[in-house]
């Protein structure tokens, strides 16, 4: 930090600053993989793909040799063709949902090797010449966040209400009720999903620093004995508490002993201060009721609900013509597709604030696993969005578009019961429901193949693609149901006291 203004620095920072987005996109094309494989049980892709174990050993290979090359800035590892092949006897003995996972992970393989060749290989002499910043798309309207939207409500109204609560009631505190209120708003907005804790620590460290400047503070005469106390205080404080706690502790202690060249104590202006700081806490804690209720279970069963709700949206406007589309309903999608981008880490930094105490199913495990499913399902229902806007896809796929049609409808009925909290039958209900369509379309597919020779390449790659992706969103529907009724949503839904 301390050299970051340094030319060499100013030079390599949007270098590195690059290679970390392109690192996050690797990451996430990896977990993207890593969804689709459970649609390869019983195949052995060894014998189908039998050059994959080398692609693996050219891509690890890249890999640490672009870490290297990254410290030495120089690529020394000469670039090799990436060639992947598929073994077409064997390929015709699965059937077609088998053949669309191989050509899913065919694509996703190929996108990783692509990727990994053009994007994170690092330049030569990248040290010799100052880098551009790269490009960043501009924030547009179509992406507005509501949790933001809300935070921002938040603060604002907390400025207001202080301002007119100092002009028309003057309590205790005055002019600061304009200052600190929109402040401490302000600080806790940033960090939404431990609110009332922080403020609930910043109340009672008030409280236990009082006897301190009531009782130990006018015994001090010395500078070491003042400097010995703050020590004492700062310590237990980093001690007992974790991170940011850590720092609101420290607020809180300050502003209680008020230190100064020269100190007065007065309990008076003590009482002022500690009514006016708890009437800021409950100001603030009222305030927070703006966006609903505030505690951890109750934000998260709501982000849940307007989860499916997105993805039942994005899955209706899968069956509608994109030309057709007004500009408003072109918003409305992209706000609904950032939705089921985004909700899943939001959901994880709200599951973490979850009282396991109370709620028995808020275990550490059983969220991460429901986190990591809903994130599965938004790389699925993303890669079924993109490939079904593919030009002529709805002339590719024919006579199976009223088949698709009622599997869509069947998966955006599950999404709208589980929206309103009840999903509408059991994982085992719907396993069957998807393994008896997943027979007919593949009866069907059978017939349409042999009977439209121009079906051929990139057509079949295509379908293949899009049935896989109608059984992969499935596949992560199943498993969230079945985990869903592990858990007693409906305690969740109760207030506790």
């Amino acid at each position: 930090a301390a050299n970051f203004e340094s030319l060499g620095i100013r030079r390599q920072f949007p270098y590195w600053q690059r290679r970390r987005e392109l690192s996050q996109a690797y990451i996430t094309m990896l977990a993207r993989l890593d969804a689709g494989l459970p649609d390869l049980h019983g195949i052995n892709i060894s014998l189908i793909m039998p050059t994959v174990e080398p692609l693996f050993t050219e891509l690890d290979c890249l890999f640490t040799e672009e870490l290297i090359a990254s410290e030495e800035g120089v690529s020394v590892y000469p670039l090799q063709p990436v060639v992947l092949n598929l073994n077409k006897e064997l390929i015709g003995d699965l059937d077609h949902f088998q053949r669309a996972a191989i050509e899913v992970l065919f694509n996703d393989l190929h996108r990783c090797a692509d990727f990994i060749k053009g994007a994170l290989r690092p330049v030569d002499g990248m040290g010799a010449t100052p880098m551009t910043m790269p490009h960043r798309a501009p924030t547009s309207v179509l992406s507005l966040d509501p949790d933001r939207v809300h935070s921002a409500l938040f603060v604002v109204a907390s400025l207001w209400v202080g301002m007119l609560l100092w002009i028309y009631l003057d309590p205790p505190g005055h002019i600061a009720w304009m200052q600190l209120l929109p402040t401490v708003a302000l600080i806790s907005a940033q960090v939404p999903h431990i609110r009332l804790p922080l403020l609930k620590l910043f109340a009672l460290t008030y409280l236990l620093v009082m006897p301190v400047y009531v009782f130990i503070m006018p015994q001090l005469s010395m500078f070491w004995e003042l400097g010995v106390l703050i020590f004492l205080l700062s310590f237990m404080s980093a001690y007992f508490l974790p991170g940011t706690a850590v720092v609101i502790a420290y607020l809180a202690m300050i502003n209680m002993l008020g230190i100064s060249n020269v100190q007065h104590y007065d309990f008076a202006a003590m009482m002022n201060a500690y009514v006016f700081t708890m009437l800021v806490m409950l100001v603030l804690f009222v305030l927070s009721y703006i966006q609903g209720s505030p505690r951890p279970e109750k934000v998260f069963l709501k982000m849940i609900g307007r989860y499916f709700k997105s993805c039942e949206i994005i899955l209706d406007a899968l069956g509608e013509k994109a030309s057709g589309w007004s500009l408003y309903k072109r918003m409305h999608l992209s706000y609904h597709q950032q939705e089921i981008r985004t909700l899943p880490t939001k959901l994880g930094l709200w599951g973490s604030q979850v009282d396991r105490d109370t709620f028995e199913d808020a275990n550490p495990e059983k969220l991460q696993h429901i986190l990591a499913t809903l994130q599965a399902l938004t790389y699925q229902i993303d890669d079924l969005y993109v490939l079904r806007e593919t030009p002529g896809i709805n002339e590719i796929v024919g006579d199976l578009n009223s088949e698709l049609r009622g599997w869509r409808q069947a998966l955006a009925k599950v999404f709208s019961s589980l929206f309103s909290g009840h999903p509408v039958m059991t994982s085992a209900v719907l396993k069957e429901m998807v393994a008896s369509r997943m027979e007919r379309i593949n009866s069907f597919t059978e017939q349409m193949i042999n009977q439209k020779s121009e079906l051929e390449g990139d057509d079949i790659r295509k379908l293949y693609r899009l049935l896989g992706g109608f059984r992969r969103v499935s596949r992560e529907l199943i498993e969230y149901v079945g985990m869903t009724e592990q858990v007693d949503w409906s305690d969740w839904k109760r207030e506790h006291f």
